[in-house]
C-alpha cells in the first residue's frame, strides 16, 4: 500500500482524480492508479485540511534495483513526490 496525505490543497471542488505513480528515476512509469472522487455538493478545502489516502499496490515487478519514485498527482498536476530504495534480498543462508 501507498498512503498519501494531502495537506495545504485550497479551494472549492465537486470532484478529485487522485493518481499515484511509481517511476524509475528515468521518469519511465511502471505502475500507476487513479481514482476519482465525486464530492455530493462542491467541497470548500482550506490550508487546515488535510487527506489521507491509500493505493493498494499489487502485481508490481520493480526490473532492476535502485531509486524509484512515487508521484501523487491531484487533478494531472503533480502535489508531492518522494524517493525509495528497491533492494535486492541478502541471500538467505542454510543452517
Amino acid at each position: 500500500w501507498v498512503t498519501a496525505w494531502i495537506a495545504n490543497l485550497v479551494g472549492t471542488l465537486s470532484e478529485m482524480e487522485l493518481t499515484c505513480r511509481i517511476q524509475e528515476k528515468s521518469g519511465h512509469v511502471i505502475f500507476s492508479s487513479a481514482t476519482k472522487i465525486q464530492f455530493p455538493n462542491e467541497a470548500s478545502f482550506d490550508n487546515t485540511t488535510t487527506m489521507a489516502f491509500s493505493t493498494p499496490i499489487e502485481g508490481i515487478a520493480f526490473p532492476r534495483n535502485g531509486i524509484y519514485t512515487i508521484v501523487v498527482l491531484i487533478n494531472g498536476e503533480e502535489a508531492g513526490k518522494r524517493d525509495f530504495n528497491v533492494r535486492e534480498d541478502p541471500p538467505k543462508t542454510i543452517p
